[in-house]
């Protein structure tokens, strides 16, 4: 991963958090990113069935695949997911901190309800409706190291350059880690008298939540050759994050200066809607293509944040323990997620299974933030985003081969950063095993991804850059029940 694009950002970022303190290109990327991946069919070929139909999650990347429906039916997918994240502080002598966050939801719930026109061009007009998982926000991870530097430089900068706002550089100089000695307006602190100091710095990150879709699906076979289908989904997430960073003066280097402890709530809450329109054409009894547009999701976001500074430090040989806390922060604003633009390949072998392959077309730098009161900052953030991220071609391909009532598959995918300036690709993979009868099917499904990416804990113009470097490993098994109504 390029690190470089971090120093291209800090001036960015910094701006960002004085003026919305949570808003960012970084919201724009988290609501915008989901996961089509729901049944354990689907995690068996890992999202490749888009051109083929008849499957609950992928009618959630191409509604024309309701209209591949011949018998009603209704499933559903419960899974469980295991996620390993290593998180390493760079610095010399730094190792990783690990930990394993465990996790039971269900992915995927659906029905479809078939009809059969008379005397029409249409040989099945369908309709369905499904709930579909697709995204998990639940996380725990910490770091730990010595490193230079302090989150007091942030605070300083802030209060120096926009003032004592009321979530960073205000509780910081109300707790004693900032002061006005000259009292002409500029403020001091304590790490300036060893700015080269090695602290301890450990950060515990709690986050929490999901985001998910409920989607009404039409469509109908036309003569067997074209299929088509319209959906409209109404998105909805819950979002929360704790974040606790502390550093302190281990090796006692600063005058002064003890600990410090930075305490950061947010949560977000949101509804939003899309459309989807979507085709799949039978070229012939073997081969068929498809595509679909999806609109973007005009979400509606509330966020509600609070934060706590507390500084310890020892005067005159007397301790100090000083706690300041913030107002709560209540900001709403709006966001359009990107176009999607999806385009499949399938190949059905006679009865022995298929083969199939998908891509999907995201220009996550479209992301537009829409704060209404707030013009001026609403153009920064948005210019913001436009530089910062960039469209990503998403690609995945996958086969079934069946055997009397069994099944078995396989999947493949590859996932580029949406970073501008990160070059990072990321891959995926599925396997799994089902039974269909005549009226039941049971399914299993393995999925497992990796992913890398760098955080910052705090950013500062002038003071050391801290990056903890983050691994995700994520395996993830799905069991799909569901009946032939």
């Amino acid at each position: 991963m390029n690190k470089l694009k971090y120093f291209f950002l800090l001036p960015a970022l910094l701006a960002a958090v004085t003026f919305t303190h949570a808003q960012s290109f970084v919201d724009a990327l988290r609501y915008s990113e989901y996961d089509y991946i729901g049944t354990a069919r689907s995690v068996g070929v890992n999202g490749s069935m888009n051109a083929l139909g008849a499957e609950f999650s992928s009618m959630h990347v191409n509604p024309a695949g309701i209209g591949m429906y011949r018998i009603s039916a209704a499933g559903i997918s419960p899974s469980f997911s295991f996620t390993n994240i290593k998180s390493k502080l760079e610095g010399q002598g730094n190792g990783f901190n690990e930990r394993t966050n465990e996790l039971f939801t269900i992915q995927n719930a659906a029905g479809v309800f078939v009809n059969r026109p008379a005397n029409s061009d249409f040989k099945t007009a369908n309709f369905g409706i499904s709930f579909q998982r697709l995204a998990n926000y639940n996380q725990e991870l910490f770091f730990e190291g010595f490193s230079q530097g302090s989150i007091v430089n942030r605070f300083q900068e802030l209060a120096n350059t926009s003032g004592l706002d009321d979530f960073e550089a205000g509780p910081a100089f109300d707790a004693g880690a900032l002061y006005d000695l000259e009292d002409d307006g500029f403020f001091e602190s304590d790490v300036e008298l060893a700015p080269e100091a090695n602290l301890y710095r450990r950060q515990d990150i709690f986050r929490t939540g999901q985001l998910n879709e409920l989607q009404l699906t039409i469509g109908g076979n036309i003569q067997e050759k074209l299929i088509v289908g319209f959906a409209v989904g109404i998105p909805f997430l819950e979002y929360s994050e704790d974040k606790v960073y502390y550093e302190a003066d281990d090796n006692d280097e600063i005058p002064f200066f003890e600990s410090v402890e930075f305490i950061e709530g947010l949560t977000t809450t949101g509804i939003g809607v899309n459309a989807k329109l979507g085709i799949i054409y039978r070229i012939n009894q073997m081969f068929r293509v498809s595509g679909s547009i999806h609109t973007p999701t005009a979400w509606t976001l509330d966020d509600s944040f609070i934060s706590d500074v507390r500084y310890q430090y020892v005067e005159d040989g007397e301790a100090f323990d000083n706690l300041a806390q913030s107002p709560e922060g209540i900001f709403e604003y709006r966001l359009s997620t990107p176009w999607r633009f999806n385009a499949g390949l399938g190949a059905v072998i006679d009865k022995s299974g298929f083969i199939s392959a998908s891509i999907q077309i995201v220009d996550f730098a479209s992301a537009k933030l829409k704060f209404p009161d707030a013009p001026e900052d609403e153009r920064f953030v948005n210019d913001e985003t436009q530089s910062t991220l960039k469209t990503v071609v998403n690609a995945r391909v996958g086969g079934e081969y069946a055997s009397n009532n069994f099944r078995f598959r396989g999947g493949f995918g590859v996932h580029p950063s949406a970073l501008a300036s990160d070059d990072t690709i990321n891959f995926s993979f599925g396997l799994g095993v089902g039974y269909r009868g005549n009226r039941f099917f049971a399914e299993l499904g393995y999925h497992n991804s990796r992913w890398q990416e760098n955080y910052l804990p705090y950013v500062t113009n002038d003071g050391p850059l801290q990056v903890v470097d983050n691994e995700y490993i994520q395996n993830r098994v799905v069991l799909s029940l569901g009946l032939r109504l």
